[in-house]
C-alpha cells in the first residue's frame, strides 16, 4: 500500500497475493507509486487485483512493466501513466501491449520470460539489457518488460 507518499519500485516481482476489496499487488491510496520494470501477476482482488488506483493526489506510474493475470483487474481506478507494458485486457500509453508474456523459470527464479515471449525487446528504447545475453538465448540490447529487464537485469542471473 503506498498512503499519502511516493514509492520507487524497480526490478520487481509482485506475485501470489490478495486483498479483500482493493489493490491485490499495489494499492495507491492519495499516493504515487513509480514501478519501472516490474513484474505484476497473479495478484486478486475484487479491485484492481494488480493495481488499485484510489482517490489519486499524485500520479502513479508504470514504465516497462508486465501487469498480467490478475484477477479484479490490472490496473483500476484512476488514471495511472503506463508505458511501454504489458498489460492484460490492454491499456493506453506509449508501446504498451496486450499479449500474453510466456513466462518460465529459470535456476530458481519464477516469472522469467521464455524464449519467444512478445515481451523480450519490447521495452522502452530507452533502457538498454543490463547482461550479455548467451548466443542461444535471442534477445537484443533493447530492454524487455517485466522484472527481469532493464539496466539492473544482471542481479537476478546466478
Amino acid at each position: 500500500m503506498c498512503h499519502s507518499a511516493t514509492a520507487a519500485l524497480t526490478n520487481c516481482v509482485i506475485a501470489d497475493n490478495q486483498a479483500d476489496s482493493r489493490g491485490g499487488g499495489i494499492f495507491a491510496f492519495f499516493g504515487g507509486p513509480s514501478l519501472t520494470n516490474c513484474t505484476l501477476t497473479n495478484n486478486d482482488s475484487e479491485y484492481g487485483g494488480g493495481i488499485q488506483v484510489y482517490n489519486q493526489s499524485s500520479t502513479t506510474t508504470v514504465y516497462n512493466c508486465i501487469v498480467w493475470g490478475n484477477p479484479g483487474g490490472e490496473i483500476e481506478g484512476n488514471d495511472a501513466s503506463v508505458a511501454f507494458s504489458d498489460i492484460g485486457g490492454g491499456y493506453p500509453g506509449q508501446g504498451n501491449i496486450n499479449a500474453r508474456p510466456d513466462f518460465g523459470q529459470y535456476r530458481g527464479a519464477e516469472y522469467v520470460l521464455r524464449i519467444g515471449s512478445p515481451c523480450i525487446d519490447a521495452g522502452s528504447g530507452e533502457i538498454r539489457d543490463g547482461i550479455s545475453w548467451p548466443s542461444w538465448y535471442p534477445n537484443g540490447g533493447r530492454s524487455d518488460m517485466g522484472a527481469y529487464g532493464g539496466t539492473l537485469a544482471s542481479g537476478w542471473l546466478p
